[in-house]
């Protein structure tokens, strides 16, 4: 109800801020309406909605999204370091630093790569790792997704701030981006190029894959990709530039 006794509708769903990760506020016990916008069926919390239609349900599937311990009924398979929290199994996760000294908001110019060394927060056996302005939750799904939640405020200046995927695919240098959505395009690392020519841009995924295995990212917004070495996936997370690259932006 509103101030004047009208029903009201809100949204379950809130973002504090450009960076932070969404929430639901509805209560998961309780019903909501589910609206559909696409034209075509829709599947929420195993309820099945028809295309520009609402439909009354429940969340109660994502109250394991307001934690960060997996919602799997079975075993996980997930394995975190028990010294940095940081994913070990199904594939390697390490927090990188890029240190540079020039380059502005069109221009990358790296000049040297570290890992992310802060002191780490450890909650529920690596799920919630914080350190600083750096923070990363997993949700391990059902039906084998991994979702990994990033937030990041990077306040230093010159650093560029990534996460390395490491895997025992053999891409030799392939990795795959989609275009908008609408089809893929493959590139190549070159290693007789520089490091900014090696970076895409990623809409929304991001795959390497040999014979045997695909490795997959998909994103919510679009991020700078790279596969600075075999069988791994480099995301671009935030960057904070101190300088004007002399591109037209004046910033």
């Amino acid at each position: 109800k509103d101030q004047d006794g009208s029903d009201m509708v809100q949204s379950c769903w809130v973002q504090e801020d450009p960076r932070s990760m969404r929430r639901n506020v509805c209560d998961v016990r309780k019903p909501v309406y589910l609206y559909n916008p696409l034209t075509t069926p829709q599947t929420w919390c195993s309820m099945d909605v028809d295309g520009m239609t609402t439909a009354i349900g429940e969340v109660s599937c994502d109250a394991a999204a307001l934690s960060s311990k997996s919602s799997k009924q079975s075993p996980s398979i997930i394995e975190f370091d028990d010294t940095s929290g940081l994913m070990v199994y199904p594939f390697q996760e390490l927090w990188m630093v890029w240190h540079v000294k020039q380059g502005g908001t069109s221009l990358f110019s790296p000049q040297q790569l570290t890992e992310f060394d802060d002191t780490v927060t450890i909650k529920d056996g690596g799920y919630m790792v914080s350190a600083g302005n750096w923070k990363r939750t997993v949700i391990e799904r059902e039906n084998g997704v991994i979702d990994m939640i990033y937030e990041t405020n990077l306040q230093q200046n010159n650093q560029e701030w990534s996460v390395h995927f490491q895997t025992d695919i053999r891409n030799d240098g392939i990795f795959r981006t989609d275009l908008n959505g609408v089809t893929f395009d493959a590139h190549t690392h070159r290693d007789d190029l520089p490091n900014p020519a090696n970076v895409h841009p990623m809409p929304g995924l991001v795959a390497i894959q040999d014979e045997n295995t695909r490795f997959t990212i998909l994103s919510e917004h679009a991020h700078g990709v790279a596969s600075m070495e075999g069988g791994g996936i480099d995301v671009w997370l935030d960057r904070r530039l101190a300088q004007d690259d002399h591109r037209g932006l004046g910033q």
